[in-house]
């Protein structure tokens, strides 16, 4: 309690010193002796239950704020740092697709086909994700034991999963090709295996549902088949192939 008194003493003291320092210089008598009076008279005050309170009160909203912010600016780093996995991922489909005569791998193997041209394993998991799941057993038991958490576009309604001639896209620029996955063990979207009918892709009725991504701030990360990479939240309206199961089946052509 001394050492609150004496705070509190030292805070009125220099506070009346600063005041009293802009006054002319005629009044500089006076001044001293309000300032050695207010100092004597306060030694023998503490701060108030009402004093105290507001003090914790701001201390309270500042550390709100701060921590909103911090938050923030993490989860706007961990989706920089998305972006770029998925980028880095085009690049091992590029390698793999001049390797394979342009035809994509399958939706179950997908991760494994492009490990080799991945120098990183942790590039197939999303820094926002701390359960990193996948729904195809090789990839979570044999390749990547620690599980990945981004899907591609696949198994859209034939019997055989043979990856997509990189000819049959219609347009690189509206594809999606590969994001982050959305809830539970279900695949937010797959790998493109069969683009005759039709798998995802921007501009149309159909969409993504619930199985929309939202781990980035209520949207996520899509890597587009010519290479850019977009943030984009769930009213951006995309379009589901009908064989997709998670997709809600009353928005299916």
């Amino acid at each position: 309690m001394e050492a609150i008194q004496f705070v509190h003493c030292q805070l009125r003291f220099l506070t009346i010193v600063l005041i009293e320092s802009f006054q002319f210089q005629e009044q500089l008598p006076m001044a001293k002796h309000r300032i050695f009076s207010a100092y004597k008279s306060s030694a023998h005050q503490a701060f108030s239950l009402v004093e105290i309170l507001l003090v914790l009160l701001i201390v309270g909203l500042l550390s709100a704020i701060l921590l909103s912010v911090f938050s923030r600016q993490r989860e706007m780093g961990y989706r920089a740092r998305c972006q770029t996995n998925l980028s880095q991922i085009f690049k091992a489909m590029q390698m793999y697709l001049q390797d394979s005569d342009s035809r994509f791998p399958s939706y179950d193997t997908w991760a494994t086909a492009l490990e080799p041209y991945v120098k990183n394993k942790q590039t197939f998991v999303c820094p926002s994700v701390s359960d990193h799941f996948s729904y195809h057993p090789d990839v979570d038991y044999e390749t990547f034991p620690d599980r990945i958490s981004h899907k591609v576009l696949s198994f859209l309604g034939k019997t055989t999963r043979v990856g997509a001639h990189e000819s049959t896209l219609t347009s690189f620029v509206d594809w999606i090709l590969i994001t982050d996955i959305g809830s539970g063990e279900k695949p937010s979207v797959k790998m493109l295996d069969y683009p005759e009918d039709c798998a995802l892709k921007l501009r149309g009725r159909r969409s993504l549902g619930r199985n929309f991504c939202q781990i980035h701030a209520g949207g996520g990360n899509y890597l587009f088949a010519d290479g850019h990479v977009k943030w984009l939240l769930p009213e951006a309206g995309m379009q589901a192939d009908c064989a997709a199961g998670p997709f809600i089946k009353d928005e299916v052509e």
